[in-house]
């Protein structure tokens, strides 16, 4: 039997030959049922493409085993690789020195330093010290020159390598950078001798491991923070772990070698500029006292000195001018009162000379006692005239004496103007020794302040010098190791998990790429609509396969009654029995005669036939099977039985009808067997003997099946078509 047995029917009707066995149909009922099946094909079908991947499950589940069995076998065949961190926490310089210690000052530890360390870390210089560090140059890991056995992948990248053209070491020519040789074009710029020694080394097998080490390490930051961590990568776990913390030891130690040089740099020259401040010192110092005993400036009292007698003086000056406009403005009151005598008498400087009082009081008295004589004598009388002689000489007295006084006044002027012009020229002359003692101290202030300045960057520089001894002391790398790299437990290259995943995935896809592709190429039919659409009839069912011997498929359905097989025929026997109801009648007229036939041998006709009959006796139907194949009979073959008599005896009237049928004692079905007539079978089948035998077993079963030849090799179940009510 074929996997899915398709049964299709057809009436008189719709199928019909012609005299010549040729198909008389019109092709446009074939091509209408055609496109209405394929009216929605630019429709995805999710159950139709479930159904394509379900059918070639098996494939598909077993490419996935094939693609993770070969993942599994690759990741065997790879060396592992294992891969552990090292973590560095560069820190901040937490009390910076002076401005002159710039070259060992603490740096802030922002994104361009980190970044900045991540390249010294990963730079060639750094990896060539860890290589002469650990002696990588005899690891065979690292150096392929040691490496003896070479395995598949490493003989196939190689091979690849050298058919592109490429090498492990890509360098320039040694005769090119030499500075020894006086052709080469590119000659080294000798800025610093060790590194000119080191780079005109050239050493191929070095910078192979070279290459290999800066593969396999990686440094990175963690970010928001300044920590940095250095990955290293393996064949070996604890070899991972020893270059990872060689790392970070060269990393701190190489920080600290920095700046001990630094340091070193700049206590030599400190040390060298301290002599040169030294001397500029002593220098300026003997340039101001030598200038200050030129200029008479050695005491600083004398300075003091000149300032208090020119304040003195001043203040003298400022007084005898004062005096000066006084006598000046007494003398030219007294001057325009001298014509009147009797005023200038009475001028205020005059009144204050005791001389004036006392002849002032001789005159009030002289007054008093000529009042008291004139009141006695009279006006004539001797003694009054003696007291106006008196009156009169002494007011004359007191005139000359005012005149006296005048000329004193005079006199006074003459010697105040004297002593302010005295005053102004002592003055004067202190001013000028002043201005030049002012000119001095300013060019001695100024060797004074070159001496402080000196002095002050003397100072600075030695502060600076003494904590840079302190700092070559008390030397840190200001950095430090947070978690050296542990030995990792497991390889994480490579991972057979994700490996064996993504070849299950792969081979998923490829599966069903595959499955999709092979749908394109089979032309076989896998749904009761495909194989409606394509001939334009019906599809009662679709039989499932059943394996086993002929005897032990043909009691399938009978020893499994709730099996798949059974159930789909019994489907079978109904769509039958519906496809005889007549809606104007509303009467049901089940088939009693029906051919049951295939394109090609083999197909599973016989086996069908032999299942309807079964389940239509054991539901209590009268069934007959006849075995209607005369060239290759095969219903005896499925109910193993003991017969002598056929159908073939009955129609060469070598038998009666009741000794050619025979009863299954398992299911009941009736059975008339054949024997192969090759040369006789369609003159036997178109028998009019044929055509009365089908008649006459109407009138006594209910339920007859012809079982036919295919009907692509002979014309018998086409002319037994004719005989029967239903064709499958």
């Amino acid at each position: 039997m074929t996997e899915n047995n398709n049964i299709s029917q057809s009436s008189d009707s719709e199928h019909r030959t012609n005299a010549g066995g040729s198909d008389t149909r019109r092709p446009l009922s074939v091509l209408s049922a055609d496109q209405s099946a394929y009216k929605y094909e630019d429709e995805i079908d999710i159950r139709n493409l479930f159904l394509i991947f379900w059918v070639r499950r098996y494939m598909i589940l077993a490419l996935i085993i094939i693609g993770i069995v070969l993942s599994v076998y690759v990741s065997s065949k790879i060396d592992p690789r294992y891969t552990t961190q090292a973590y560095i926490l560069v820190e901040m310089e937490s009390s910076p020195v002076s401005q002159f210690a710039n070259l060992f000052k603490g740096k802030t530890a922002d994104t361009s330093l980190l970044l900045s360390e991540l390249q010294i870390i990963q730079s060639r210089n750094f990896t060539k010290k860890i290589v002469d560090e650990l002696n990588l140059v005899k690891d065979p890991e690292f150096n392929p020159a040691l490496v003896t056995e070479k395995s598949f992948l490493k003989s196939l990248s190689d091979f690849i390598k050298k058919t592109m053209g490429t090498n492990d070491l890509n360098l320039v020519p040694k005769s090119l950078t030499d500075n020894n040789n006086e052709n080469a074009p590119f000659k080294m710029l000798k800025l610093d001798e060790s590194v000119a020694a080191e780079t005109r080394e050239y050493e191929p097998e070095k910078e192979i491991v070279i290459n290999k080490l800066v593969d396999r390490v990686s440094a990175r930051t963690v970010g928001g923070s300044n920590v940095i961590f250095i990955q290293v990568t393996s064949h070996n776990p604890r070899k991972a772990a020893l270059i990872a913390n060689t790392y970070a030891d060269l990393y701190l130690k190489e920080r600290l070698n920095i700046k001990f040089t630094n340091t070193q740099k700049l206590t030599k020259w400190l040390d060298k500029r301290l002599e040169e401040l030294r001397g500029q010192v002593r220098e300026a110092q003997f340039e101001a006292e030598k200038y200050k005993v030129e200029n008479n400036l050695i005491s600083s009292l004398r300075g003091d000195v000149i300032a208090q007698q020119l304040t003195g003086l001043n203040s003298q000056l400022i007084s005898a001018r004062a005096e000066l406009a006084a006598s000046q403005a007494k003398l030219k009151e007294i001057e325009s009162k001298k014509d009147k005598l009797t005023e200038l008498a009475q001028t205020p400087e005059v009144l204050n000379s005791g001389i004036i009082q006392n002849m002032k009081q001789q005159e009030v008295s002289l007054l008093k006692k000529r009042a008291d004589l004139a009141a006695q004598y009279g006006s004539k009388h001797p003694a009054i005239v003696n007291i106006n002689a008196e009156l009169a000489s002494l007011r004359e007295s007191i005139n000359r004496e005012a005149l006296v006084i005048v000329g004193a006044l005079k006199q006074k002027v003459t010697i105040d103007s004297a002593r302010v012009e005295a005053l102004q020229d002592g003055l004067n002359d202190i001013i000028q020794v002043k201005a030049k003692q002012n000119q001095a101290m300013i060019r001695l202030r100024e060797l004074e302040l070159g001496v402080d300045a000196n002095l002050a960057t003397y100072n600075n520089f030695l502060k600076t010098y003494i904590e840079s001894n302190q700092k070559e002391q008390l030397q840190e790398p200001e950095a430090r190791i947070i978690s050296y790299a542990t030995i990792p437990l497991k390889p994480t290259y490579p991972n057979k998990p994700l490996f064996a995943s993504l070849a299950a995935a792969v081979m998923l896809f490829v599966g069903i790429a595959l499955s999709l592709f092979l749908e394109k190429l089979d032309n076989a039919f896998r749904s009761a609509t495909q194989l409606e659409g394509y001939t334009g009839f019906p599809c009662f069912g679709i039989l499932p396969r059943v394996k086993g011997k002929k005897e032990e498929v043909a009691r399938h359905v009978i020893e499994n009654p709730a099996s798949g097989a059974a159930e789909h025929v019994r489907n079978l026997r109904t769509v039958l029995n519906l496809r005889g109801h007549d809606n104007e009648s509303e009467i049901v007229k089940p088939p009693k005669v029906i051919t049951v036939t295939s394109s090609l041998p083999g197909e599973g006709k016989s086996t069908m036939s032999s299942w309807l009959g079964q389940l239509s006796a054991q539901s209590g139907q009268k069934t007959l099977i006849i075995d209607c194949d005369l060239r290759r009979p095969n219903v005896h073959n499925l109910f193993v039985q003991d017969f002598s008599t056929t159908v073939v005896d009955y129609l060469t009237g070598e038998a009666e009808v009741d000794e050619v049928i025979h009863k299954d004692p398992v299911s009941g079905v009736s059975l008339m067997y054949s024997r192969s007539v090759p040369g006789s079978a369609m003159d036997l089948i178109s028998s009019k003997k044929m055509k009365n035998l089908i008649k006459d077993l109407r009138e006594t079963y209910d339920f007859i099946i012809l079982d036919s030849p295919s009907c692509l090799h002979v014309s018998d179940a086409r002319i037994l078509s004719i005989l029967a009510d239903m064709t499958l």
